[in-house]
Formats: C-alpha cells, structure tokens, sequence
C-alpha cells in the first residue's frame, strides 16, 4: 500500500508498522534520516569461501553463490545517486581482488553491477507512536542502515518486534493500556 501521509493508511488499519526507511523525512518529518548509498558487483566464477574485510571507510567483502560471487562494496553517507560509479567499481575491484588473489581486476566478467540506498540515522528508530488520542497506534522500525547499529540493535529488534505482537494479540483495551503505561515508564 502507497500513502503520501499517515492518515491514509489509519483510514484502513488501526495498526501501522513503519519500515518506510528513507520515505520516514517526509512521512513523519524526521530529518535525521539519511541515504547511506552502497554498490556491489555480481561476477562469474566460483570461490570456495566468504571473505571480509573492515576498514575505517569501507567494507570489502566476497560472497560466493551459486556459479556466481558478490563482490562489495561501498558505504557512502549521504549520497543518493543511484548510478553506477565506474570509480566504485574499480575500488571495489581493487579492494577484492588483494583479499582474494584468484580474482584479478582486470580480468572479470561482470555480470551486473548494483546500487541502493541504506536507510541511516543515528540511531535507529524503534519505537511505538500513538496518534487520535490512543486510539491510532504506529511502531516505528527504520534507520538500521549504519551497520554498527544493526548489528548492535538486532537483538533487541527481535525482542521488541514480539513485544508488539504479544500487545497486539491482547484485547484492545488492556493492549492500548499495556502500550501507555510502557510509554509512561521510558519517558
């Protein structure tokens, strides 16, 4: 379902999850969102291990599939452009190719080459948001484009992802109760 606001979306549903991810600027106002651009390259050939490799500004790595190997990749905060950058490419094939000897940057066959955007905040957003006077309720889950923060708050995601579902499975008034006086504890 497309909404261009979020009274749309209450209009058929008490209950709204949002992973609207970049689209939460303008959704719900939050200017702490940011695009974190990634690019990957899809190459023939075989190698028999994943490889990874973090540094500072980037992360390297090698994803082996069938018939098929990813190699990655770029992180770069604030960028939106979705074109494929022939200057990414050639680092990321420089990069891959001095962690994995077999692949020679100037000897690939490049089967596609691949961009998106990371959803980014500083931190990530997961939280509940109640609108009509509690009558309206929406959880926020978005902002895990910054890998650190994904791997820190993955755990907890899943924890607080039952968390609603439990209070959603509830009668609506003990759950509505339920959601309040755990806003009014962390808040």
């Amino acid at each position: 379902m497309q909404v261009n606001s979020i009274e749309e979306a209450f209009e058929k549903f008490d209950y709204v999850i949002n992973c609207t991810g970049l689209g939460s600027r303008e959704l719900f106002g939050d200017s702490t969102v940011f695009a974190g651009r990634g690019q990957t390259i899809v190459v023939r050939g075989n190698a028999h291990e994943a490889v990874v490799s973090t540094h500072s500004d980037s992360v390297t790595y090698i994803i082996p599939r069938g018939g098929d190997i990813v190699l990655g990749g770029t992180f770069q905060k604030g960028n939106e452009s979705l074109l494929v950058s022939e200057e990414d490419t050639k680092g990321i094939l420089e990069r891959c190719g001095k962690l994995y000897k077999i692949l020679e940057p100037n000897n690939v066959d490049i089967i596609r080459e691949k961009v998106g955007l990371r959803p980014c905040r500083p931190e990530v957003r997961l939280e509940p948001e109640l609108f009509h006077t509690g009558r309206k309720l929406v959880v926020h889950n978005y902002g895990h484009g910054l890998l650190p923060s994904l791997f820190q708050t993955s755990k907890f995601s899943l924890i607080f992802s039952f968390l609603f579902l439990f209070l959603l499975s509830a009668p609506r008034r003990r759950r509505m109760d339920s959601l309040l006086r755990m806003r009014q504890r962390s808040g």
